[in-house]
């Protein structure tokens, strides 16, 4: 398998992962349109456009990696996973970014700025070797 076709099986993987879970949850998202719904082309190209960065903490993310393999494990914290914007809708085009698992979870329900703003106010006094710790620590 070459690596483009790696990159584009980590990206089924993922848009196929978003629609089950989109799915899944249609009683508290906005109905949207099958047409509208987030391609794996799609995902290549936001992933290209932000040159392969987690749009929040900015560190390089990575489409290979730890898997999680059950609830109580985790994926390696710089796995790419794709983002709503509003999370009461669905990953329809528009409405997604590329972030890092990490920053992913721990978004929430803020804004886009306001976690923008916290990560940038929180990665700013920490050294390395301190987030990593706080990775580890956050991720348990």
């Amino acid at each position: 398998m070459t690596a483009w076709q790696k990159q584009v099986d980590f990206w089924e993987k993922r848009v196929a992962g978003y629609r089950y879970q989109d799915k899944k949850d249609t009683y508290r998202l906005m109905r949207f349109n099958n047409k509208d719904y987030i391609t794996i082309k799609k995902c290549i190209e936001i992933y290209l456009a932000q040159l392969g960065k987690c749009l929040y903490c900015g560190c390089r993310v990575k489409t290979r990696g730890k898997k999680q393999i059950d609830r109580r494990t985790r994926p390696d914290p710089k796995l790419a996973t794709i983002d709503r914007i509003e999370n009461h809708k669905a990953h329809v085009l528009g409405n997604c970014v590329i972030a890092c698992y990490r920053c992913n979870v721990r978004r929430g329900g803020d804004s886009v700025e306001v976690f923008k703003r916290k990560t940038a106010k929180f990665l700013g006094r920490l050294t390395t070797e301190e987030e990593d710790d706080m990775i580890d620590w956050f991720l348990g």
